[in-house]
């Protein structure tokens, strides 16, 4: 199994960059999470959007 892993406090900045075990960056978690109208969008570190999550009540 993969583990992935990012820093808390880099949240307060909008983004999260998603790091593997060996240090290297793969992803971009970019977004807001709670709240109505709240989405989380998840980009290869390239820039390319993968997924996009939208939270909805």
């Amino acid at each position: 199994m993969r583990k992935l892993y990012f820093s808390r406090n880099s949240f307060a900045q909008g983004a999260r960059i998603v790091r593997d075990a060996h240090n290297q960056s793969h992803y971009l978690l970019v977004g807001r999470w709670g709240r109505r109208q709240d989405a989380l969008s998840l980009y290869a570190i390239q820039g390319e959007l993968l997924a996009k999550i939208r939270f909805i009540l």
